[in-house]
C-alpha cells in the first residue's frame, strides 16, 4: 500500500516514472549449489481474476487527435497504476452515445465516464456555463486552475453535478489558442458582418455579436458541414485540433490573431454510482491521472503549434492578424456573455462573483 501510495503521490506531481529496486543483505554461499524449488522462489502477485476486475468504458467528443489520445492515456495511466485490475476503454462520440446525450447517458448508467466538454450542457446543468464559458475571459487556461482550485469554483461544481447524479473528477485541458478557419478571407472585426460560422459556446456569441450567423453541430462534424459550403468557417477549439481534422484541406484562410478561442477545459466526469461503487485507492488513482494529464496536453499542443503554422503555410494557407484596433475584440465581450447568459441561482450568481473577482485580479 505504501508504494502504491508513493507511485500516486509522483504521478501527482509530474507522472514521472520510476522503479523501486529492493536488494536483500547478501548471505554467504552454501557449500553446495541446489536449484530453489518452486516453493522458494519468489513469485509475483497474481492479478486479481477476470469476474473482480474493474472494467469502464467512456466517451468523448472530440475525433482522434492530441485530446483524444490524452483520454486513452488516462485510460492507460489507471491500468497500469492498479497492476491491470482496473481498466477504461474510450469509445468514438456516437459510438454508444452521441455528444449530445453524454450527461444524461452517464446519469442513467449507460457509460461509466466521459472526457467531456461541458459547454455542452448549460441547458441540462446550468453551472456548466462556468466551465464552457468562462475560460474565454482569460488569456491561458492556468488562470482558469486558479479560478477552479484556489477561487473556490471547484467544489460549487462538485456540488452541482453530483445533485445532477454525476461526479466532477478534475478539470482537464481542452486546447490552447484556436482560429478562425475560413473558406474565404476574414481580413478584420467588420468582415465578420454576414459570414455563416460553425462555433460555439463563447465563440459563436462572438459571431452573432459581430453581425454574422452561427450553425452548431459538434467538433467532428465541422469538416463536412464546411465541405458542403453550408458555413464559411469554422471556429472553436484550438489550432492543432483544428489542423489535425483535416481543415486545411479545404479552409485556405485562417484568422490567427485575435485568437477567438484563447484555449479551453475540459471535464473529467463520470456516473454517481459507478464512481461511489469504485475503490477508493482507483479513485485515487483516476483522480492523478485525470490531473496528470493536464500539464501532458498542453504541452504537446504547444509544442505542436509552432510546426502547425508552418505547415499550414507550406500547404497553401493565408494566416491573418487583424489590425490593432480588432485585437482586443473577442476578450472585451467575454464577462459580459458570461453574466448575460448564466442562470439566476444562487450557486451561479456565487460562481460568478468568484469569476469577476479574480478577473479583476488578473487584468485590473
Amino acid at each position: 500500500m505504501k508504494k502504491k501510495l508513493v507511485m500516486l503521490i509522483i504521478a501527482a506531481v509530474g507522472l514521472v516514472s520510476f522503479v523501486i529496486v529492493g536488494c536483500a543483505p547478501e548471505a554467504a554461499p552454501p557449500e553446495e549449489e541446489v536449484p530453489p524449488t518452486p516453493e522458494e522462489e519468489e513469485e509475483a502477485p497474481p492479478a486479481a481474476p477476470e469476474a473482480e476486475r474493474i472494467k469502464w468504458t467512456g466517451t468523448h467528443y472530440m475525433p482522434p487527435g492530441p485530446i483524444w489520445d490524452a483520454a486513452v492515456q488516462v485510460g492507460k495511466d489507471v491500468e497500469e497504476m492498479s497492476g491491470g485490475n482496473f481498466s477504461i476503454e474510450f469509445v468514438a462520440p456516437g459510438a454508444v452515445l452521441t455528444v449530445a446525450e453524454t450527461y444524461t447517458g452517464l446519469r442513467d448508467g449507460i457509460l461509466e465516464c466521459a472526457w467531456a466538454y461541458p459547454g455542452y450542457y448549460i441547458e441540462q446543468l446550468p453551472e456548466t456555463i462556468f466551465e464552457g464559458y468562462a475560460p474565454f475571459a482569460f488569456t491561458d487556461m492556468d488562470q482558469m486552475l486558479v479560478y477552479y482550485y484556489e477561487r473556490g469554483a471547484l467544489p460549487l461544481l462538485k456540488e452541482s453535478y453530483e445533485e445532477f447524479g454525476l461526479q466532477y473528477v478534475a478539470p482537464l485541458m481542452g486546447g490552447v489558442q484556436g482560429p478562425i478557419c475560413a473558406a474565404k478571407p476574414i481580413p478584420n472585426a467588420a468582415a465578420m458582418k454576414g459570414i455563416t460560422m460553425r462555433a460555439s459556446d463563447v465563440t459563436a456569441e462572438y459571431v452573432t455579436g459581430l453581425g454574422g450567423s452561427n450553425v452548431f453541430v459538434p467538433v467532428g462534424e465541422a469538416y463536412s458541414l464546411l465541405a458542403a459550403g453550408t458555413v464559411d468557417g469554422v471556429a472553436g477549439v484550438g489550432l492543432v485540433d483544428w489542423y489535425e481534422a483535416g481543415l486545411a484541406d479545404i479552409a485556405k484562410y485562417w484568422v490567427m490573431s485575435p485568437p477567438i478561442v484563447p484555449g479551453w477545459t475540459d471535464t473529467f466526469v463520470t456516473d454517481l454510482d459507478a464512481w461511489n461503487e469504485l475503490p477508493d485507492e482507483y479513485k485515487a488513482m483516476l483522480e492523478v491521472a485525470a490531473v496528470a494529464s493536464y500539464s501532458r496536453l498542453k504541452a504537446r499542443q504547444e509544442g505542436m503549434a509552432y510546426e502547425v503554422r508552418k505547415k499550414l503555410v507550406e500547404e497553401g494557407v493565408t494566416l491573418i492578424n487583424w489590425p490593432a484596433e480588432d485585437q482586443g475584440v473577442f476578450a472585451e465581450m467575454a464577462l459580459p456573455i458570461v453574466k448575460d447568459r448564466m442562470a439566476d441561482t444562487p450557486r451561479c450568481r456565487k460562481l460568478y462573483s468568484l469569476l469577476e473577482g479574480y478577473w479583476h485580479e488578473v487584468f485590473g
